[in-house]
């Protein structure tokens, strides 16, 4: 929490005006102290609080209640994240330095900083200073929280359950578990974020009281909140996201009610669990979801925006139908993520071997231009297809021409690199990136000067400089000759890129990690191509080259 340049600008008024003066100057500021501890409630920033604690001590009167009325103003609003931050003492140390009456209260004294419980501020001053550094004062705040029956005294006895002084967390743990499991359950949404963090503090184990909560929140009674969080469309999904993932992995409890929200949520990991949820909920054991009904849903999840929704979904209606499991698999076949076609092609071959492959050869027939299908029968396919993989590679379209050359690669492997050295020059950066990846576990074994044809004819930038990376690629000291060739003859952009690729490789982070020795021959040609062409390179790339050599000389 940080103050704004408006609210230091009181605080240090406020600061001024409790410095030693005369009587009169004293009587006539007091109203001035009042006014700028409400023009602070205002500005709503909760960091001022302790600034603000410091007037809660005050002998006079006015200044007192102005005090007690900006405390609460500040707190009425505050959330989950600001609210913990007040346990950090080194807010309040840096107020103290202004003020010493905060940390001198005693236990005694409460009582009277607080003031009657018939007024509005009391239960947030309590608030405050169930804060206090003081253990003593902090048993005494939270004893006289917990006589206080309205909800805005909850958040800070969530926060007290996890005391270090363990009477107090005690105390603390048992009031809100009383008020949980008493009368109807009523958490903003706020409390609720505070309340889910409490499973990430350590000093005690929290987990049994929000487990309660949430089995309190899966009650038809709270089923208007459950549908508004779950569903997500105009709240943040994160408290969403905790109800669920507390539902099904800490307490193992399903609800029916849960996942039917769940499924149709606006969040996608909402979406994912309560789906993941339904493979849990026995379908015997549910009359509320019948086999017709759960096989809608699934039906309608596996065409979800998002891939893990729709590939749990594959998954449970082929489990659901084992009898049209084959149907089930074969849809996903043509599913646009690639995973997803992975999977289908697993269970499609444990069924029936072979099954995939057949499967896609009949697609593509049927839809030519069917990304998923030929995409399918490029990973599948086998030598007998390659008569079709090749009219991809002159598709134009990218993303056909990417999967013939995955398949071409996949099924010659090395004895592909002359169909695929062409498409170093593609004007699609995709395909660029495509033929490159596939040149990569035979990259030593590509003449180096084929590469460098590519750097000084290719047409398209992005595959100049592309070809600068793979000639770098074949290795530290073979690829310099070239690299330096394209730094005099290349045009200055893909220059520039060569350039870079050697800095690369004399860079210390490579220099110290690379230690190659260069041949006798690797060195002549080396120093000869320096020779050659010294005037027309950079003297920076020059003595950063001699320099690496001289390391081996």
């Amino acid at each position: 929490m940080k103050l704004s340049a408006t609210a230091w600008e009181i605080v240090n008024q406020l600061a001024a005006s409790e410095r030693k003066q005369s009587w009169f100057r004293q009587m006539m500021g007091r109203r001035d102290v009042s006014s700028l501890l409400r023009k602070l409630g205002e500005l709503n920033e909760p960091a001022a609080l302790p600034y603000v604690a410091q007037f809660l001590t005050s002998a006079d009167r006015e200044t007192k209640v102005a005090a007690r009325e900006t405390v609460a103003a500040l707190l009425s609003n505050i959330s989950a994240r600001d609210l913990q931050a007040l346990e950090h003492q080194s807010l309040w140390l840096n107020a103290s330095y202004r003020n010493q009456n905060w940390s001198r209260i005693q236990p005694a004294e409460v009582a009277a900083i607080v003031g009657s419980p018939d007024q509005r501020e009391y239960a947030a001053v309590l608030s405050l200073l169930s804060f206090h550094k003081n253990g003593y004062v902090r048993q005494e705040a939270v004893r006289l929280l917990t006589e206080i029956d309205r909800s805005e005294v909850l958040p800070c006895l969530v926060i007290r359950q996890n005391d270090w002084v363990k009477p107090i967390a005690e105390a603390a743990q048992k009031e809100v578990r009383r008020r949980f499991q008493a009368g109807p359950v009523r958490v903003s949404p706020s409390l609720l974020e505070l309340i889910f963090q409490m499973e990430t503090w350590s000093r005690y184990d929290h987990r049994p009281m929000i487990g309660d909560l949430v089995k309190r929140l899966l009650e038809e009674e709270q089923d208007r909140f459950l549908e508004q969080q779950v569903l997500a469309f105009s709240v943040d999904a994160k408290l969403g996201r905790y109800i669920v993932r507390y539902a099904h992995s800490y307490l193992k409890y399903t609800n029916h009610r849960l996942l039917a929200y769940g499924m149709i949520s606006k969040d996608p990991v909402i979406r994912y669990q309560c789906c993941r949820g339904l493979s849990e909920l026995p379908v015997e054991q549910c009359q509320e979801l019948s086999l017709q009904e759960r096989q809608l849903y699934l039906e309608r999840l596996a065409t979800d925006s998002f891939l893990p929704v729709r590939s749990e979904a594959y998954r449970q209606l082929a489990e659901l139908d084992p009898a049209n499991a084959v149907t089930t698999w074969e849809a996903a076949l043509l599913d646009r993520g690639r995973s997803i076609q992975e999977m289908a092609c697993y269970y499609l071959n444990q069924i029936e071997p072979g099954h995939a492959v057949r499967f896609y050869r009949d697609a593509v027939v049927k839809h030519p231009e069917s990304l998923p299908a030929i995409e399918g029968l490029a990973t599948v396919g086998e030598e007998r297809d390659l008569e079709f993989l090749r009219t991809l590679l002159v598709h134009p379209f990218p993303s056909r021409r990417c999967a013939g050359l995955n398949a071409v690669v996949r099924l010659l492997q090395r004895d592909a690199i002359p169909e695929v050295m062409p498409f170093l020059r593609d004007s699609s950066p995709r395909v660029v990136r495509t033929a490159g990846k596939s040149l990569r576990p035979w990259i030593t074994q590509i003449p180096s000067a084929d590469l460098l044809a590519v750097v000084l004819e290719a047409e398209t930038v992005y595959a100049r400089r592309h070809a600068c990376e793979l000639l770098a690629a074949q290795g530290k000291w073979s690829s310099f000759p070239w690299l330096l060739e394209a730094c005099v003859k290349a045009e200055p952009e893909t220059a520039e890129a060569a350039a870079s690729m050697i800095h690369h490789w004399c860079s210390p982070r490579q220099s110290y990690r690379v230690f190659t020795r260069p041949s006798a021959e690797e060195q002549q040609t080396i120093r000869e191509m320096l020779a050659r062409h010294q005037s027309q390179l950079p003297e920076q790339l020059v003595q950063q080259i001699e320099r690496e050599l001289s390391l081996y000389s």
